[in-house]
This record gives C-alpha cells, sequence and structure tokens, in this order.
C-alpha cells in the first residue's frame, strides 16, 4: 500500500509562510495549503489570515456537498480555530488595495477524494 503524503490529515503538515507569489503560483497549480481558521462572519464564511494576507472561504465552499452533514452550520462554524486545507481559487485586492485571497476547502476535499479512489 503507498503511502500517503500529499493529502494529510488536516493539521498536520508543517507550518508554511505565505506570499502573494505563492499564493498566485498555488492557484496556478492547484496546490493544497492549510492555515488556521479565525473567524466566521454573520453569513457563515470563514476568514484565515495567510501571514498577515487575508484569505476568505466561501460558505458553499467549505464544505463538499456529497459529504454527510455539509448542509449543517456546525460543520462550517467547527472550522474556526482549526487548521483547514485549501486551494486558492484567486487573489486579488479589496477596495483598499490590500491583498485578498479567494480560498476553496471543498476543491481540497474533492481533489483528496479523487486521489483516494484511484489509488
Amino acid at each position: 500500500m503507498p503511502e500517503n503524503r500529499l493529502f494529510l490529515p488536516e493539521g498536520l503538515r508543517p507550518p508554511a509562510h505565505h506570499t502573494i507569489e505563492s499564493l498566485r503560483l498555488a492557484a496556478e497549480n492547484g496546490a493544497i495549503l492549510e492555515a488556521p481558521v479565525g473567524r466566521c462572519d454573520p453569513g457563515r464564511n470563514l476568514h484565515l489570515s495567510l501571514s498577515g494576507i487575508a484569505g476568505t472561504i466561501d460558505r458553499s465552499e467549505v464544505v463538499a456537498p456529497w459529504i454527510s452533514g455539509a448542509d449543517r452550520e456546525i460543520s462550517i462554524l467547527s472550522r474556526v480555530g482549526k487548521y483547514t486545507c485549501f486551494t486558492v481559487k484567486s487573489v486579488s485586492s479589496d477596495e483598499k488595495g490590500a491583498p485578498v485571497a479567494i480560498l476553496s476547502r471543498q476543491k481540497a476535499q474533492e481533489a483528496a477524494m479523487a486521489f483516494f479512489l484511484n489509488t
């Protein structure tokens, strides 16, 4: 049985320092990154700090819909304070010119599932 080094459980990846360039590169190549979730806003979007760069996971991108309980709010709220894997969808600027990374946990889950179903 091959050893899984690509899709480690959330919280087991070594800490990483993120830059705008590394986030753009991750968006291009679909790399899975990890960082702790700092907060959840009233719209149930998750907010992360990626070495000082704001990151947001939209509510619809937090949990893949085929996962049991994905439609429950606790599946989103329970991510706060925990390390979470994600892919970078895009890197842009907010209205003040600060960089913002748009992230997807769902895409990371789908990539992991595809990997494990094909091995």
